[in-house]
């Protein structure tokens, strides 16, 4: 466990990127005299995120008082099938 906290010690608490990396003005993007630099990626929508938020703000209406209290969850399930509307049998 030493060795486990050691090596988290040393990870940003916002990203858990290296600090030793994170915090090298050798990659800052505000340096012009820095060889390398962090750049944004496109971000990319999680669907398990999107759900838990969906969740999140419907309790939040729903029960306002236990809303900040409850831990949210979701599954990835089949998709009931569709029925068909009825229309000119055969």
């Amino acid at each position: 466990m030493l060795a486990l906290d050691w090596h988290e010690g040393g990870l940003c608490r916002k990203c858990g990127h290296s600090l030793i990396e994170t915090t090298d003005p050798a990659n800052d993007p505000d340096n012009p005299r820095a060889p390398r630099m962090y750049v944004a990626e496109q971000p990319v929508e999680c669907l398990h995120c999107k759900v838990l938020a969906k969740s999140e703000q419907k309790w939040s209406k729903t029960e306002p008082d236990q809303a900040p209290y409850l831990i949210h969850t979701a599954v990835l399930v089949d998709r009931p099938a569709r029925r068909r509307r009825g229309g000119s049998g055969g």
